[in-house]
């Protein structure tokens, strides 16, 4: 077996670097990927706080939930020009509250094909805008 000089030993490093490459990468990739988790879990960590102060802090109004009973329901298309019915069809419905006024709410067409006239139910609303019915 031959001795390592000096010279030898350095000739082995440059012969064999991508054996040193591996072994740090060996070493350090897994201390990097750790790292790089925690970073961006904190990042995570921190975007939700900022995005629950924002939600918090919105001047949204709070659903409020409307007793009454569907006299009407209605829909409309304006196709004036086009060719897309579809694309201009407006479905609503006129709701009576127990307060005997009457509202007007826009509706998808889902909702208005499950409606029924004379059912009563809940209606609930975020301001002006309609979000849900619920029978009774």
């Amino acid at each position: 077996m031959r001795a390592l000089t000096k010279g030898a030993t350095v000739g082995w490093f440059f012969e064999n670097w991508y054996v040193i490459v591996g072994l740090l990468l060996a070493l350090f990739l897994p201390i990097y990927l750790v790292v790089i988790a925690v970073h961006f879990k904190r990042e995570a960590k921190k975007s939700l706080v900022l995005l629950e102060k924002e939600c918090a802090e919105a001047d949204e109004p709070p659903l409020r939930e409307i007793h009454g009973r569907v006299v009407e329901k209605h829909c409309y298309s304006d196709v004036a020009g086009t060719k897309n019915v579809r694309a201009y069809t407006c479905f609503y419905f006129l709701f009576l509250t127990d307060d005997g006024e009457t509202v007007r709410y826009e509706i998808d067409e889902e909702t208005y094909l499950a409606i029924e006239e004379d059912t009563e139910g809940m209606v609930g609303i975020v301001g002006d805008r309609f979000c849900g019915f619920c029978p009774d």
